[in-house]
């Protein structure tokens, strides 16, 4: 940028602006190529509701459910506060959960049968910090979340 600066014959608006905007294209690309994709795997709630969308099973969440589940899953995810909630209202079995710890230790105590238990790594993407981006501290940063497949 700086060559073209010198060598470039021209105002001194174009002198600015065409790197400027070169450079702000190349950054897009290499963002939306490289960065994002990786960064959306630590969305949990997008991954839960892919994951029940691949399987053609019913999601539901427990004590949480954030907003970009009803984007993926294509409906509303329903939301429970409890398992008693949950076991009266949904009938069809066996049924994918998206819960957190909490969920997990209540459905653990009912006579809910947990048939599979994936740990997923949640965090709020459009508030990243530094210690989300570095690798050796990117699981303190993290919420533990879990995509459970239970029977009634």
């Amino acid at each position: 940028m700086t060559v073209y600066y010198m060598v470039h014959r021209g105002t001194k608006f174009k002198k600015v602006l065409f790197p400027s905007f070169f450079s702000i294209i190349t950054l897009n690309f290499i963002f939306n190529t490289h960065f994002y994709p990786n960064l959306l795997r630590y969305e949990s709630g997008n991954v839960a509701a892919k994951v029940a969308v691949d399987k053609k099973m019913q999601l539901v969440g427990l004590n949480y459910n954030p907003y970009g589940t009803d984007f993926y899953y294509g409906k509303q995810v329903p939301r429970y506060a409890d398992v008693i909630q949950l076991t009266q209202n949904e009938r069809v079995s066996p049924i994918l959960v998206y819960t957190d710890v909490a969920g997990v230790e209540q459905l653990r105590n009912s006579p809910v049968k947990i048939l599979e238990d994936t740990v997923l790594h949640h965090f709020h993407v459009s508030s990243v910090n530094g210690r989300f981006l570095s690798p050796k501290t990117r699981n303190s940063a993290t919420q533990e979340m879990h995509l459970l497949l239970i029977k009634f």
